[in-house]
């Protein structure tokens, strides 16, 4: 980056000088001046000399002062450096002169000999170069911005940059707010509490704009604590991903590259992050935890207001982060730092109390000294009563303390002057709160704050909104909303060629070739045009605004730029229509301009957050059909397929439900089903085949009912499944299609049969569907293929002797999804146990609770119970069979492990336990009952219980006349209508 030097004498230049200085930094420039030269032994002489000597741009302010002159010298320091700048030929120099007739304080103009010293030294400067005009602030900041645009670097902005090492501070990002940190000392002190204590985790609990992030980022990184390292994390910047926070953790811990780091699974991340945690007193402060529930699952988690938020959805959204979250609560001698708006209740144990190992802060607003102690930081005078008076209704809100100091700052009567803008009837006076709740009175502070704003920094404001985080400055100035829109693609004009041939070869079409140059040109003049350029000079203006006011909070060092989330919230959702398209559109198309993620190198969500900003970009500007395809070319296969994330699938596409594309949607059911969301599941997919009934469209309406048919089974319906497979093969009867020759109905009623015990007819249908080509829809359907045949060797007392553990070896190497790895290790730790190989299956059982977690499916310990108590480990098996009975009310009934449970607790001795468990496992198994039962599960669980001589429940079996089937009626009537077209074609 350029480094520019800033010279000027002091004084009256001491504001100019801050706009120079602010100008550098948002051009991504390093400014080089004397308000932060470090104490040094040199002469100043010397440090001024060489501080010059590194700078690349001179920027030279000359009012009515001459300057100090050193020791013995006869010119200024100011002169002194613009003689060493131009002994530099290579160094550019940017000379203000003050405008004659522009009003200067009188204290601030030289006479006598100082006076002359400073005309001849403007005479020199303006012989030399062509000075502009240094008048008015604002102007000045604009010439001084457009003057140094040839010196900004091509694509500045946030970069994940090198990890110091510890102990020093690694802040991912720095919390920058936009007020001075003021007060808290009670709050402080408990903190302080805290880390003398033994409980290694502390939730600090508040709504919205309490000022959590500003009290833990002061005690975090000013404190004195006696430690090996600190980090300090934001969900609030980027995708709520315990992934990537794990692996800067354990970066940062370890000194290891992130680059290793990264390519390792989220299980391995926890176990080795934990270890360190353990050996070494690390702080870890994670901001903005809400991020990761479920009150916060949305497209754009940034955007959801506090009364929006459904309070009793404090779980996490990734069941894997859950277990991490657990885990850390025993992670002393380092200390786990959490500011939320809710408490994760992965924290509590099974009748709501907190956890062991975890304290819970709730954050008021701030005391009524401290609140006028920072009204005074933040500008603004009035009486003590008066302030207490007005801020008390407020409860003393940080936030909303810092939009109405902007207000009365701005008060252009009497700027800063509190009772005077309160009592007058068009300012303060017009706020009536009295009768409102907090909320009310939040959002009639955010009103007034949004109607104060000029235009330009309004719409600016919105614009910033539409992205769901930090921006920096190269995507802000992209994103402009001041710039002109660029020229259009300039189109070949291919008639000075003749008649076209038949066709173009590569090296015969020179029409696209002359338009690319014709546009490469377009642009760069387009770029350096004067509404371009100018339009760069509104946006600093803008943003200055903003900042100024407290709605925006700019980090200097990173040169990003941020909303408080209660602010893009607000403004987001006052964005009208036409404004909301063209900032998402500009968003879409800076982000589209960047060199390409490669999805099928991706690792991790965190390697699609470009694509994934353009998708959020697409469903903003409400071009939803584009986003469908954008997620199908781009999104799908990774996220879905290869991934498995389903948690961020949700998340990405919940928006698009209602859309027209069948690719989006269905990939939505089998997410929720994934995620154990059964109801969602199947109303969603009862949605998609009511319009694809609708659009007479009866080969998706084949794919439709398989998934539905594989939900509402999962679900616990396994009548209603076995009906919709009947459906199946009705219509494609009906269409004149051969159910044989479809794979995936082959399939489906193999897994029938074989749920039954009907291994002969099950092996019979796969046989049939191995031959077959695989259906191009399902990326699953080969390696399900192979897990039913793997499950049929192990019921068959015959196949299973010649079964092996390299048979499953070879299965897995060819497992290509996510979703068919976790069946499979799930499936070898049933097969050695079979084998009473309990030390394999245990290694097995990990690696399934591994690939699941990465994947953010629901799994328990239950059946690490198991094996642990049998391997005489009872300390770990009395720990996990505590987390399985603490999560088990969290799960469906289906799938809790009700089984396996029986098991533990029979090996541990808590036989009443195991019984009542056993009991909860055979109803599982029975399902509808016969043949609707899962006959081998049945079979194991009446073990269970005829060993200690209790008797399986007495249950009935389902009468197949009180099952709704969805859209059964609606399905049986179309393939009546299908018959008859057939039957008249």
């Amino acid at each position: 980056m350029a480094r520019v030097f800033i010279s000027s004498a002091s004084g009256a230049l001491a504001p100019y000088r801050q706009a120079a200085v602010d100008v550098c930094h948002r051009l991504g420039l390093v400014p080089v001046h004397m308000e932060e030269f470090p104490p040094d032994r040199l002469a100043p002489l010397e440090v001024c000399r060489g501080r010059v000597e590194t700078a690349d741009v001179f920027v030279l302010l000359l009012a009515h002062r001459y300057g100090s002159r050193p020791v013995g010298e006869s010119r200024s320091y100011t002169e002194l450096e613009y003689s060493w700048a131009l002994e530099r030929p290579a160094m550019a120099v940017l000379p203000f002169v003050v405008d004659s007739s522009f009003p200067w304080p009188p204290p601030d103009v030289d006479h006598g000999a100082d006076g002359a010293a400073l005309a001849r030294f403007i005479e020199r400067v303006k012989k030399a170069h062509t000075a502009k005009r240094l008048a008015d602030l604002a102007a000045f900041r604009e010439d001084l911005l457009l003057a140094l645009r040839p010196y900004e670097p091509q694509r500045p902005g946030l970069t994940s940059g090198g990890i110091p090492a510890p102990p020093t501070l690694h802040a991912m990002p720095p919390y920058v707010g936009s007020a001075p940190f003021t007060g808290r000392s009670a709050d402080l002190a408990a903190l302080d509490e805290w880390s003398r204590s033994d409980d290694p985790v502390l939730v600090v609990e508040a709504i919205g704009g309490t000022g959590k992030s500003a009290m833990t980022w002061e005690w975090a990184s000013t404190g004195s604590m006696d430690q090996a390292g600190r980090l300090w994390w934001s969900f609030y910047d980027g995708s709520a991903s315990m992934t990537r926070f794990l692996q800067e953790v354990l970066a940062y811990v370890s000194r290891r590259p992130r680059g290793e780091v990264a390519k390792m699974p989220l299980a391995d991340l926890g176990a080795e992050v934990l270890s360190a945690l353990r050996s070494r007193p690390y702080l870890l402060v994670l901001d903005g935890f809400e991020r990761l529930l479920g009150a916060y699952h949305r497209l754009d988690p940034s955007k959801v207001r506090d009364d929006e938020v459904e309070s009793t959805k404090r779980s996490m959204i990734d069941p894997a982060a859950e277990e991490v979250l657990r885990e850390l609560t025993a992670a002393g001698p380092s200390k786990i730092l959490i500011s939320t708006r809710l408490m994760p209740d992965a924290l509590q144990g099974r009748f709501g109390a907190i956890m062991p190992g975890v304290r819970h802060l709730r954050l008021p607003g701030l005391t009524d000294r401290d609140t006028v102690s920072l009204l005074d930081r933040l500008g603004v005078r009035g009486s003590t009563a008066a302030l207490n008076g007005f801020f008390h209704r407020l409860e003393n809100h940080p936030l909303l303390i810092g939009i109405v100091a902007g207000l009365v700052r701005d008060y252009r009567p009497d700027p800063g002057g509190f009772e005077r803008w309160l009592a007058d009837p068009t300012a303060g006076a017009a706020l009536a709160l009295p009768e409102l709740d907090l909320t009310q009175r939040r959002t009639h502070i955010l009103a007034a704050a949004l109607a104060d704003l000029p235009p330009p920094s309004h719409r600016l404001l919105s614009w910033i909104s539409v992205l769901a985080g930090a921006v920096e400055w190269s995507a802000l100035e992209a994103i402009n909303p001041f710039r002109p829109a660029p020229p259009a693609p300039a189109e070949p004009d291919l008639d000075a060629f003749g008649p076209p041939p038949l066709s173009f070869g590569p090296d015969r079409d020179p029409g696209p070739s002359a338009a690319a140059e014709i546009a490469v040109r377009q642009r760069r003049e387009w770029l350096s045009s004067e509404p371009v350029v100018r339009a760069k000079a509104q946006l600093d203006l803008a943003l200055r605004d903003l900042e100024e006011r407290g709605l925006l909070w700019w980090d200097r060092a990173a040169n990003s730029y941020d909303l408080h989330p209660i602010i893009r919230a607000y403004v987001h959702d006052r964005l009208d229509g036409s404004e909301r398209v063209r900032a998402n559109l500009a968003v879409r198309d800076h982000f589209a301009a960047l060199p390409p993620e490669d999805p099928e190198q991706a690792a991790s969500v965190e390697d699609l957050r470009q694509t994934i900003t353009i998708f959020r970009a697409l469903v903003g500007a409400g071009l939803l059909l584009q986003a469908a395809m954008h997620w199908a070319r781009h999104l799908q296969d990774a996220l879905l397929v290869d991934l498995g994330v389903y948690p961020a699938v949700i998340e990405l596409l919940a928006p698009l439900a209602r859309d027209e594309s069948f690719a989006t949607r269905s990939a939505l059911t089998i997410a929720y089903a994934w995620q154990d969301r059964f109801p969602e599941a199947i109303d969603h997919e009862v949605g998609i085949l009511s319009r694809l009934l609708e659009a007479d469209d009866d080969f998706n309406m084949l794919s439709s009912l398989n998934r539905l048919a594989e939900v509402v089974g999962a679900g616990g319906s396994l009548l209603a499944e076995s009906r919709l497979v009947a459906l199946q093969a009705d219509l494609l009867i009906a269409k004149g299609d051969d159910p044989d020759q479809v794979p995936d109905l082959l399939y489906d009623l193999a897994l029938a049969h074989e749920r039954r015990g009907e291994l002969t007819a099950a092996r019979g249908l796969i046989e049939r569907a191995e031959r077959l080509p695989d259906p191009t829809d399902n990326p699953w359907h080969r390696g399900l293929l192979h897990l039913v045949t793997l499950r049929l060797a192990m019921r068959d007392e015959v196949a299973r002797r010649t079964l092996s553990t390299a048979d499953f070896t070879r299965v897995a190497d060819g497992m290509v999804t996510l979703q068919n790895r976790v069946r499979l290790a799930a499936l070898r730790c049933r097969f050695e146990i079979q084998r009473d190989d309990f030390t394999a299956a245990l290694i097995s059982a990990e690696q399934h609770e591994r690939l699941a977690r990465n994947a953010g499916i629901n799994t328990t310990a239950a059946v690490h119970a198991f094996l642990l108590a049998r391997l005489g480990r009872i300390a770990e098996a009395d720990a996990a069979l505590a987390e399985t009975l603490t999560r088990l009310p969290r799960l469906p009934f289906v799938r809790r492990p009700h089984y396996d449970l029986a098991l533990a607790l029979r090996e541990r001795g808590r036989l009443h336990e195991a019984v009542a468990h056993a009991v909860d496992a055979y109803r599982q198994s029975w399902s509808e009952g016969p043949p609707y039962h899962h006959h081998w599960d049945l079979t194991e669980a009446h073990e269970l219980l005829t060993q200690p001589g209790v008797a399986p429940p007495d249950l009935p079996v389902t009468d197949p006349a009180t099952v709704k089937v969805p859209m059964e009626k609606e399905i049986r009537a179309y393939i009546v209508r299908t018959r008859e077209r057939r039957a008249h074609s």
